[in-house]
């Protein structure tokens, strides 16, 4: 029995270590990946300077330029993909929103199972969506509904107006103040797709005219994972 476990377990690294061999020697030399790097840091070098600069919220763009590649290993699927990448951080935001909003009324139906009732219907129908054709990224309303509850809650210091913390006593602020944050908070999400967009065709230009013309060339180790 040892003997066949040896030979078993020799077979198993035998067929596993060249894949990984094949793989590392695959992966886009370093000196053709040097510039697509810089190219990445220049934009968000340009990024945070104009954000500084006007006073805008920083950290809003990096939640859905990290939106932009995880849809999917290749530029051409990125894109195909992006409508619905961006019905689902828009659907997420508007879920945050309504989430908020319905505190009061959670509140009465619910007492102090409010919030965790909400959650669950939130979570529950979000996750209905991925049996639809065009609202099926969950994972992209997660994001935008997680980071919207970051962006109201904190207030002033990353330029909300709307009145949110007046919900928990059974009311609700202004209209006009949470419309105009969920404008600003969407103007910012459409920021980070677009530096997404950007550093993904010029990342791929790049490497094309440094011969990997072929999508599958561009792959990182990660990439060829899928």
């Amino acid at each position: 029995m040892e003997n066949t476990k040896y030979n078993k377990n020799t077979f198993i690294c035998n067929a596993v270590m060249p894949y990984r061999r094949i793989d590392k020697k695959m992966q886009v030399p370093f000196k053709k990946y040097m510039p697509v790097a810089i190219h990445v840091g220049v934009w968000v070098f340009i990024w945070l300077w104009v954000g500084l600069r006007f006073g805008m919220v920083l950290w809003i763009p990096f939640i859905s330029w990290s939106m932009w590649y995880i849809i999917g290993p290749s530029w051409s699927i990125r894109k195909k993909r992006f409508y619905k990448n961006l019905i689902g951080a828009i659907g997420g935001t508007v879920y945050a929103v309504a989430f908020i909003l319905l505190i009061p009324v959670a509140a009465n139906l619910f007492g102090s199972f409010a919030i965790p009732m909400l959650g669950f219907f939130a979570g529950l129908t979000i996750l209905l969506l991925e049996l639809t054709d065009w609202f099926e990224y969950a994972m992209s309303y997660f994001f935008t509904f997680g980071s919207y509850f970051a962006f109201a809650f904190a207030g002033g210091a990353y330029g909300a107006v709307g009145d949110y913390g007046i919900v928990f006593a059974g009311s609700w602020g202004s209209a006009a103040g949470y419309i105009q944050d969920f404008a600003y908070f969407m103007a910012l999400i459409l920021v980070g797709f677009f530096l997404g967009y950007i550093t993904d065709i010029v990342r791929y230009k790049i490497l094309a005219h440094e011969g990997l013309t072929d999508e599958s060339q561009q792959k990182t180790i990660f990439d060829k994972e899928v």
